[in-house]
């Protein structure tokens, strides 16, 4: 039997490992944060898997639910950049989109990531797990 990952001293984070996975990005979007504001992201793939392990972290950590409090809640992404002015962000995803070619990748480790409550904070890695490799 595989001993617990611990996130803090006696907390433990996964009795069973998930397992490691392929990632696939693929299409831009965007959110609109009002204002002008948006940011640009590329969607993640496999949506279930990667939405299921979200949730399995948000036992583990369950303040940390600022994701799931959204209007259409966790939505699997990388961000790419923040743009100001629909037409700005619409020629930029023209752009990208006419050069970009899909990435794929072994999502193999979890990183804990936090960082200070003010707008030009850093985040910063507070823990890392290693996930199964069956």
């Amino acid at each position: 039997m595989v001993a617990p990952v611990v996130l803090s001293e006696g907390t433990p984070i996964f009795t069973d490992k998930p397992k490691a996975f392929e990632v696939t990005l693929q299409n831009f979007h965007y959110f609109n944060h009002g204002r002008h504001s948006f940011t640009l992201w590329l969607k993640s793939e496999p949506f279930d898997i990667i939405q299921n392990l979200q949730a399995r972290i948000l036992k583990i950590v369950p303040d940390c639910n600022d994701v799931n409090k959204f209007k259409k809640g966790f939505r699997p992404h990388l961000s790419v950049g923040q743009i100001k002015g629909k037409y700005n962000l619409l020629e930029i995803i023209k752009n990208l989109e006419d050069r970009w070619k899909k990435i794929k990748f072994f999502l193999s480790e979890i990183f804990f990531i936090s960082r200070e409550k003010n707008k030009t904070s850093r985040f910063e890695i507070k823990k890392r797990i290693q996930l199964r490799k069956e």
